[in-house]
Order: C-alpha cells, then structure tokens, then sequence
C-alpha cells in the first residue's frame, strides 16, 4: 500500500520513527539483566537510513548520540555491503569506531525489505564486562589491548542464526558471563523488535513513501538548524585549554580549538591538541565528533529531535595522533572524562 505523500505524512512518520527507538529503549531496560542499562540507560538506539545517516535517537547517554552513524559505516565498509543479508546482527567493540571503550559495543542490525537493504537499527551499550585487564573502570593502561575483547566487526547473528563459536568466545572472555549473554539477547531482541516495527510502518505507508519521507525528514531539519546558524556572526574564535594530565601522572596535554561560522556552516578544527597520552584518557573521533555534536545541538536546536540532518551544516577537524584522535594502540578507556 503506497498512501500520498506529503508534509503531513513526512511528520508522521518522523514521529513514528521516534516512537520506535523510545520503545526499543523501553524493550532493552525492562529485559536487561545489569543496572548500567535498566536503570542507568548508559546506552544510545538510533534507526539510519541505507547511507547511515540517523533518522531518530533514543534518550540516552548524549556522548553517545553522534557515534553511531561513524561505526556503522565502518563496520559496513569492513564487511561489504554484498555480504549482509537480512537476519544478521554485527557486533563492534574496536574503540576507534565506536568511540570510547571496548565495553560500549555497538550492535548493527541491516534492514531488508523486499530484498534491498533500507537502512540499519543501531544501539551502543554499555556492558558488565568484556575481558579487560581489570574489573570495572580502567585507570591506569597503557594500551588498548589491556582494555577488553576487540571486534573490529563479526557478525554474532547470521541470516537470524545465532553463531555460537563466535558468542562463546565473547562470554569466555567476561568474568559476568551469564549477565553479559543476558544483557547482549536484549539488545539483540530490541533491534529486532525496531526493525519489526519500522518493517509494519512500511508495510502501512509504502516502501516509497517511507524513503521520499526518510530524505524529507533530514532535509527538513538541515533546513531548520541552517535558518539558525545564519543568524550567528560569522567569525573565528579559537581558545586553549590544559587537560590535567595525560591519565598516568604526567604532564598536562593542551587542546586547542577554533570555531569558524561561515553563513550557515559551523567548522570546529581542533588542529593544535596536543598528541595522544601514553594513558587511557585518549578520545577517538567518533566521541570527539559526538561532543562536537552535543554543544552544537544545544546551541542550534536544543528543543528538537536529534537526527543526522541537523548535523549537515556541522564540520568537525582532528588531526590523527592527537588527544582527540588518537591512532592504535593507544588506551582510550577514560576517553577524555
């Protein structure tokens, strides 16, 4: 069933698509298993469109809200588009991608409808454990290998199949194993849920409709957040800062950042940052890029919903090597707290 499309039908289908992801968070904390997600909501649930670009995001952790989209093409681009099918669930734990720690994995679950891949439902959560060196938080290492079990992106469900030498080898590494398979199966079975009532929305409108309304959605809110950013003055502003320490007692490390307006683009270049500590300080770009995020929303359109349309008129420069762009190995475990 294809129904007119529209202005209206566009912001219905926005707000169903929010909708969707609150019901997904609403799914994850009533079946988890450990506190940091029933209750603390250490956690962010997006649904992307095929270029992994964020439709709707789930109330979460806002440090999280921009990472997303970076790993899903990441983890994409390793994987190949030609070799996802519908039913799989990929799992990403590579701090690089995800940004922040190997702990907050990513878990991406392809859409399909009508044989075409449409899009993706996305969550990054926060787990128990995943192997580090020590339990809990990670003050003191050194590397990134110290920090947790590494998946740069492995497929956990294929074609709807659990891949159990893949799922055992990630319990075995936990010193929680019965809370982290428990944890890991409920946010398996929320994405599948989202993905089940993103596939009815279709189902309702029109595989059409949706994707016109999709483009529509981001375009809208691009529109919104440039009408406001033209009203800025346009103008650099750079400033200097002095981070404690480098995470092990050592000297502090400087940030730099400049902040141009352009008309209605917004570049925050943080060329002049200081290179990556020797400890688990280090923030990768996606949780720089995500920060980046949260002060320009909040300045922009803090009253709207977040989504990656709103974010076009937003660039974000970190030279590799830096603090906030550290290259392997470096520790990433405190990622800038």
């Amino acid at each position: 069933m294809t129904k007119k499309f529209d202005s209206i039908t566009v912001e219905i289908i926005k707000n169903k698509l929010i909708s969707i992801v609150n019901e997904m968070l609403m799914r994850l904390q009533r079946t988890a298993y450990s506190s940091c997600l029933t209750e603390v909501k250490d956690l962010s649930i997006g649904i992307f469109n095929e270029k992994a670009e964020s439709l709707a995001n789930s109330l979460g952790i806002p440090c999280f809200g921009g990472t997303l989209g970076y790993c899903i093409k990441k983890a994409v681009k390793k994987l190949g588009k030609e070799n996802l099918s519908a039913g799989d669930v990929i799992m990403v734990t590579y701090p690089y991608w995800i940004g922040s720690h190997s702990a907050d994995s990513a878990l991406i679950v392809p859409m399909f409808y009508s044989n075409n891949l449409i899009g993706y439902c996305a969550l990054k959560a926060h787990n128990i454990d995943l192997g580090a060196k020590d339990p809990s938080y990670l003050v003191d290492s050194t590397d990134v290998y110290q920090e947790g079990l590494i998946l740069p992106a492995v497929k956990i469900f294929k074609q709807g199949k659990l891949v159990k030498d893949v799922w055992d080898v990630i319990l075995a590494n936990s010193r929680y194993p019965q809370a982290l398979d428990l944890d890991l199966k409920a946010q398996v079975f929320s994405l599948k849920y989202g993905f089940n009532r993103v596939k009815n929305l279709i189902d309702e409108y029109g595989i059409e409709t949706y994707l016109e309304s999709s483009s529509m959605i981001l375009n809208n809110e691009e529109k919104l957040t440039r009408m406001v950013v033209e009203s800025w003055p346009n103008g650099s502003w750079s400033a200097e800062e002095l981070f404690d320490d480098d995470g092990l007692g050592g000297d502090p490390i400087k940030i730099k950042v400049t902040v141009t307006v352009n008309g209605s683009d917004v570049k925050v270049d943080l060329s002049g940052t200081e290179p990556q500590a020797k400890g688990p300080v280090n923030s990768p770009y996606p949780s720089t890029y995500s920060a980046a995020v949260f002060a320009f929303k909040a300045l922009a359109r803090p009253l709207s919903p977040l989504n990656a349309g709103g974010l076009r008129p937003l660039k974000v420069v970190v030279p590799e090597g830096t603090l906030l762009n550290p290259i392997p190995p470096a520790p990433t475990f405190l990622y800038f707290k």
